[in-house]
């Protein structure tokens, strides 16, 4: 189903509204938009705005940035180069 089937609108508010809850649910380092190269831009900036201001009140948080610290980020190891003896 699609939200214009359910008389639902797919509006700037609800998009941000689901990467804030993307945000909190699985905690990424980054959040990426990509929409299609031929898009103009007056149409696609009022979905853009509400992702950047997601982003800062997930990490204005101080509770997900608490958890945060926690958190350890592990350096990938250098691929080794397998050699015979």
């Amino acid at each position: 189903m699609t939200y214009a089937k359910l008389g639902q609108t797919y509006s700037p508010a609800r998009w941000g509204g689901q990467v804030q809850f993307g945000m909190w649910l699985l905690r990424p380092r980054l959040v990426r938009e990509f929409r299609n190269w031929i898009d103009p831009m007056d149409t696609m900036q009022p979905y853009f705005e509400p992702v950047l201001t997601a982003v800062d009140r997930v990490h204005a948080n101080e509770s997900y940035r608490r958890s945060g610290a926690r958190e350890r980020w592990w350096p990938t190891p250098p691929a080794r180069i397998l050699t015979r003896p």
